[in-house]
């Protein structure tokens, strides 16, 4: 055999190239034909969809070439995640890991021992479907949920400042409208009862009269204890302690006992002794107990009855407070709020309660307080 180097000639016919095999996950793929077969030319001949979860995806490709196959270089990219040409050198294999939900195309080219390129082969085209959180109308919800949230949080805030807000400002005037009650009941009961006291000293001063001076000591010593009486009232209506039903009860209890204590009037009470320990406000208590304190005064000035009866129920979500005795009872003649009946309406109002007065000449007066206790607190 004789070779002539110089009729020797180059490999001109650039290398043909193919896609051998498809990887997903390590897992071998069958590839899909065309969709149709009026394709335009640029056309990858095959598809592939991926469902969601890809993690590797490994595309195998070679070239056919007989002179120099070991010799054959490669250049592959994947639009639009390449942005230029990924020069292989001979390696056949293109791998690509964590590839994003969308629309791809892998075009691979291969160049000959004398160095002349295929033109680039439209092989694939890949779509990788996405899970239902990478969906645009998934994310666009998640957004505008977001932001109803930010939104419902924002306002949220702003109303839980203005609601503090507001809960401070109705306890200032809580305590200016208690503060204002204290004074006023130090002015009008012990400012009264200690100028009375005042007055009968200089009286029992200015007599001559010794025999008179037990009487003027004896009511004296009256209107000290009634200013004592005065000033517990002031403790207790002010004593936080005392702001639950039991210690209400026990405190009207107690007073309807004293109040009776040196009349003719037997006072019956029918109070449960396993009160619920539910909250009651320092103004109900006060504007309650002031009323009820006004009722058993009219019954002890006024009813002629020899008993009273002091009954507290609890139906439901109030408290109802009656006083019933079985005296002479009101006449049809005494004008409309007669007696203080107006003032203890208007101190059960004040604390979202009513008064209900029922009587009949000669068979007595039945009042009803009911005013509402707050369950939970």
């Amino acid at each position: 055999m004789v070779i002539d180097p110089r009729r020797q000639t180059s490999d001109a016919q650039p290398p043909r190239v193919l896609l051998e095999e498809v990887m997903v996950n390590r897992h071998s793929q069958g590839l899909e034909p065309p969709a149709a077969s009026g394709a335009a030319p640029d056309t990858p001949p095959f598809a592939l969809t991926i469902a969601p979860g890809l993690r590797e995806l490994d595309l195998h490709y070679t070239a056919l070439n007989f002179t120099a196959p070991e010799n054959v270089r490669f250049r592959f990219r994947l639009d639009p995640l390449d942005r230029t040409w990924v020069e292989a050198g001979t390696r056949r294999v293109a791998y690509y890991q964590g590839i994003p939900p969308g629309h791809y195309v892998f075009r691979v080219m291969a160049c000959n021992a004398d160095g002349i390129w295929s033109e680039p082969v439209t092989s694939l085209t890949v779509t990788v479907r996405p899970f239902l959180w990478q969906t645009r109308w998934f994310s666009g919800s998640a957004g505008l949920a977001a932001l109803g949230l930010l939104a419902g949080t924002a306002h949220g805030l702003a109303r839980r400042r203005y609601k503090r807000r507001l809960a401070q400002a109705e306890t200032r005037n809580a305590i200016e409208r208690e503060r204002l009650r204290i004074s006023q009941d130090m002015h009008d009961d012990v400012g009264g009862i200690l100028t009375r006291v005042s007055m009968l000293s200089d009286l029992g001063q200015s007599q001559a009269d010794p025999a008179s001076a037990p009487q003027q000591f004896e009511r004296i010593g009256n209107q000290v204890r009634a200013a004592v009486a005065a000033l517990d009232e002031i403790v207790w209506a002010t004593n936080p302690r005392d702001d639950n039903l039991p210690r209400f009860a026990e405190y009207v209890g107690r007073f309807a006992d004293e109040c009776f204590e040196d009349s003719a009037i037997r006072c019956w009470q029918e109070i449960p002794t396993d009160l619920p320990k539910l909250p009651l406000r320092a103004d109900v208590r006060h504007n309650v107990f002031l009323a009820v304190k006004e009722a058993l005064h009219n019954v002890l000035k006024h009813s002629g009855a020899t008993e009273v009866w002091l009954r507290l129920e609890i139906p439901g979500a109030t408290v109802s407070l009656e006083i019933e005795d079985h005296g002479r009872g009101f006449p049809e003649t005494m004008p409309p709020g007669g007696h203080g009946l107006d003032n203890m309406r208007s101190r059960l109002a004040e604390c979202a309660g009513t008064a209900e007065l029922a009587s009949t000449p000669g068979q007595g007066v039945k009042i009803r307080f009911v005013f509402p206790v707050l369950q939970d607190q």
